[in-house]
């Protein structure tokens, strides 16, 4: 895919994220507003790079860079965090109400504390699939 798609593509879900969580007054976990009244977004995404010159620290950095250009009342927090801790370190922080607002990882549905339907947890709908 063309980095330019994808960084269009991430810009614009940080972007219906902070739509989102902007008006939604929450408390405890994830971004917030500061004393100048400016939206942080906490994003937490996987590093799968073996050393610095293929580290995705600059790319996430490049795509929360260009977001806050284009919204300048909203600043986004990255957290890069190596793919061999990320699952351990995202649970931690579901747990303790740090709740990121955007995740790169694909386990959130495991760690969620409302994980449905995985054999987990009980839920009242039935999982997907043929009934």
């Amino acid at each position: 895919m063309d980095k330019r798609v994808l960084v269009l593509v991430s810009a614009c879900a940080l972007g219906a994220l902070a739509l989102t969580s902007y008006g939604s007054g929450r408390s405890g976990g994830g971004g917030g507003t500061d004393a100048d009244d400016k939206v942080t977004l906490k994003l937490v995404a996987a590093d799968y790079g073996d050393k610095e010159s293929n580290s995705s620290k600059a790319y996430w950095g490049k795509v929360a860079t260009a977001f806050t250009a284009a919204n300048p009342d909203i600043k986004v927090d990255v957290q890069v965090v190596n793919w061999n801790d990320i699952d351990k370190q995202v649970k931690t922080m579901i747990q303790s109400g740090n709740v990121p607002d955007v995740l790169q990882t694909g386990g959130y549905a495991d760690m969620s504390p409302t994980t449905c339907c995985t054999g987990r947890r009980t839920c009242s709908r039935p999982p997907p699939g043929p009934t």
